[in-house]
């Protein structure tokens, strides 16, 4: 007859194997996605980074490219988009 308490430590021992291979799938996924992360905020910046510079070579903080156009300026591209729509 098997003791009792070799069966309970042989149970815990396979939901400890069960347990630790659900952690280390969950640690590299985590892992992974944090890396992708990581590139994706890089690019980001890189690009901003891009952006303000083309800026600066433009003129500055003189230019306000988010700015709304003056009034009577830009007539002819709107008046091209209205007819082709």
């Amino acid at each position: 007859m098997v003791p009792v308490k070799y069966i309970l430590v042989a149970a815990q021992k396979d939901k400890v194997i069960e347990l630790r291979e659900k952690l280390d799938a969950f640690v590299d996924k985590f892992d992974r996605d944090l890396l992708i992360e990581i590139r994706v905020e890089q690019g980001v910046v890189a690009e901003q980074k891009e952006l303000d510079n083309l800026v600066s070579a433009l003129g500055g903080n003189k230019l306000t490219l988010r700015a709304p156009c003056m009034d009577g300026t830009r007539s002819d591209i709107l008046q091209a988009i209205e007819t082709d729509v």
